[in-house]
């Protein structure tokens, strides 16, 4: 039985408040100087991160973002995930010059931010130039195809991870409706990249719905929430998938993007404005070319 969204222990929840803690210690011991990183060193992961917080930005002035805004869910599961990368990268930080607007003290230490209210300095040698330079050149005929075949290494992995992370985001939310709840561990995001590697990410998500069903329909049945169980069963559903689909025994239908999960900014950033996808055509593709 669905159960009211006020009951729901969600796994999600627990995400949050763990990128929120990290979040808070990252910009309790910022240095006390700024130090900037050369453009020319960062990563395709770095810069399309910023991007992503570029896009989302209310205002943008120099080296500044200020505020992000709030109708943007810029990563699956939890935008926090974005902001503890690039502050553990010292990429961004708080911008030391300008007042805060939601950070709460007490006992002088940080207790509480808003990621959404407050100005974010970019600590690179170009600043936010670099990102709006960035997309010119991915709108450049000229330029756009020798920019991806510089970034060809790295693409691969940032199409599986953000597929994953719509995927396990997909599974908790399912899940989550019935009041059951599945953590996140190694051999869970093992078991969905090997069905990612091979197959679309609407493929996958018809897999997983399925098996969430099943598992919904077992446990109901059984009378009982047992989240060890629950993840055991959902691991060992998944392990299956895998060995139908090695063997080709596998049906491979596919859904559309469940309204459960709507698409995050990262997801139009990557796939639309880097692999030119029109809307969500990506989420059908199978990315056997990279």
């Amino acid at each position: 039985m669905k159960i009211k969204n006020n009951q729901k222990i969600s796994a999600i929840q627990k995400i949050v408040k763990k990128n929120e803690k990290e979040i808070i210690k990252l910009c309790a011991n910022l240095p006390v100087q700024r130090k900037t990183i050369k453009a020319t060193s960062l990563k395709f992961i770095d810069i399309l991160y910023l991007s992503v917080l570029f896009h989302a930005a209310e205002k943008r002035e120099g080296d500044t973002i200020y505020g992000l805004k709030r109708d943007k869910i810029l990563f699956p599961l939890d935008d926090g995930v974005l902001f503890v990368y690039l502050l553990k990268k010292k990429i961004i930080s708080l911008d030391p010059l300008e007042p805060y607007k939601s950070v709460e003290f007490e006992n002088k230490k940080i207790i509480n931010i808003d990621l959404h209210k407050e100005a974010w300095v970019v600590n690179i040698d170009m600043g936010l130039c670099f990102i709006a330079l960035h997309h010119a050149w991915l709108n450049s005929p000229n330029v756009h195809p020798a920019l991806m075949e510089k970034w060809k290494p790295q693409l691969r992995k940032v199409w599986l991870d953000i597929t994953l992370y719509e995927s396990i985001e997909f599974m908790m939310m399912k899940l989550g409706e019935y009041g059951l709840v599945i953590y996140i561990s190694m051999k869970l995001k093992s078991l969905l990249l090997k069905l990612l590697d091979r197959l679309s990410a609407g493929q996958c998500f018809k897999i997983i719905n399925e098996i969430c069903y099943s598992c919904i329909f077992h446990f109901e049945t059984l009378k009982e929430k047992n989240e060890e169980k629950i993840n055991n069963f959902i691991l060992a559903e998944l392990e299956l998938a895998n060995e139908k689909l090695k063997k080709g025994e596998l049906l491979l239908a596919e859904i559309d993007r469940p309204a459960i999960c709507t698409r995050s900014l990262i997801s139009h950033v990557f796939f639309n404005d880097h692999y030119k996808f029109s809307d969500d055509e990506a989420f059908e593709y199978i990315p056997h070319h990279l």
